[in-house]
């Protein structure tokens, strides 16, 4: 008799240990993305450091001008690296803290062919510290076994500061703020992510610019997460982002949207790596590139 009352006791110790793995397995977050943010937050007390290496190669179309009756081609190349360190850290179990310190190379050429004066090439390099940005962020909804509807829902406020150079292209020397709305739902093996953000700068300063400039954008974004193993994850992304610029001039817009698949795998437990290829598909992006990310969490 105490033999059975034993055995049913640690058969019922078993499945409740296993319901609870389950649980786990079903809304375990996914906190890896490559040029959009996920609703999760970190615990009260955790940190998370994310390492980011990307190489963004623009060619754009040419372009043809006249002036004083003469023809001339312009062709502009743009080869972008950027580096970018961010912390996050959980003041709350339901607010996080995030920032971004981005450094960044830029070598842009300009290649002009005319009737009078031929083919010249003009190189430009430059590169150092670019704004670093500033983010409270709060989860507003999380994901549950019993409401399995339920979505982790989470919203944020970023500062950003005028830390780069504006003269290089490296910021607008002005402060920026932007409000974030993120959404992440575990579907068994998928997971799927929305983005959705607007910001704004004023008398913003731009490298070529003489007059100050009033920057408005607004991003949204969704991404598809497939995950076969616990190790491994498929991900294709989504992103547009829809720029604003106003002058005394007049208004100019301009499109960005890029298509980013890409691969993450857990290497050993909390450090993840991760590579994509973001492929621009319009003009104002860039055409391709290449985005290698590790993230380490404690």
């Amino acid at each position: 008799m105490l033999c059975c009352i034993t055995f049913a006791v640690v058969n019922i110790g078993l499945n409740s240990v296993a319901m609870v793995d389950e649980k786990d397995e079903e809304f375990e977050e996914q906190q890896f993305l490559f040029m959009m943010e996920e609703a999760y937050t970190q615990k009260k007390g955790e940190w998370q450091v994310i390492f980011t290496a990307q190489y963004m190669d623009g060619k754009k179309s040419r372009e043809v001008e006249y002036e004083d009756e003469e023809k001339e081609d312009k062709l502009k190349i743009r080869d972008e690296w950027r580096w970018i360190a961010e912390i996050e850290y959980g003041i709350l179990d339901w607010l996080q803290l995030e920032v971004e310190i981005p450094l960044a190379y830029v070598d842009q050429r300009t290649i002009k062919e005319s009737e009078d004066s031929g083919r010249t090439i003009s190189d430009l390099k430059k590169g150092g510290l670019s704004d670093i940005n500033a983010c409270l962020r709060a989860r507003l909804l999380k994901e549950d076994v019993d409401q399995w509807w339920l979505p982790t829902v989470s919203a944020g406020f970023e500062v950003i500061f005028p830390t780069g150079n504006w003269e290089e292209g490296l910021g607008t020397d002005r402060y920026g703020w932007e409000g974030k709305l993120a959404i992440s739902k575990v579907i068994d093996k998928f997971v799927v992510h929305l983005n959705g953000g607007m910001g704004r700068t004023d008398n913003a300063k731009e490298e070529g610019e003489t007059e100050n400039i009033d920057e408005q954008e607004f991003e949204c974004g969704a991404a598809l997460v497939y995950r076969p193993t616990d190790r491994l994850d498929f991900i294709c992304e989504t992103l547009a982002g829809f720029e604003e610029e106003k002058t005394a001039g007049g208004k100019n817009y301009e499109t960005e949207f890029y298509l980013t698949p890409g691969i993450r795998y857990k290497l050993f437990k909390d450090f993840e790596i991760g590579a994509g290829v973001p492929v621009g598909l319009t003009y104002a992006s860039s055409d391709w590139g290449i985005m290698t990310k590790a993230q380490y969490e404690w």
